[in-house]
């Protein structure tokens, strides 16, 4: 199971909200979503979960 967070970063023009994950090696790696609130990194994030589980269970073939 993957681990995510969410970083509050603080810029000059305010704050966003950063989704990240860990990756194999243990580090944390941005760019799944960037939000204006709390609430709205909460709903990209549950949606982001919800799709990479449904994303293992599709198998592609190509040929």
């Amino acid at each position: 199971m993957a681990e995510w967070r969410i970083v509050k970063r603080t810029l000059f023009d305010g704050e966003s909200f950063q989704i990240e994950r860990k990756d194999k090696r243990g580090n944390w790696v941005a760019g799944y979503g960037v939000a204006n609130t709390l609430e709205e990194a909460k709903e990209q994030l549950s949606k982001l979960k919800e799709y990479m589980e449904n994303k293992k269970d599709k198998v592609v073939y190509q040929e």
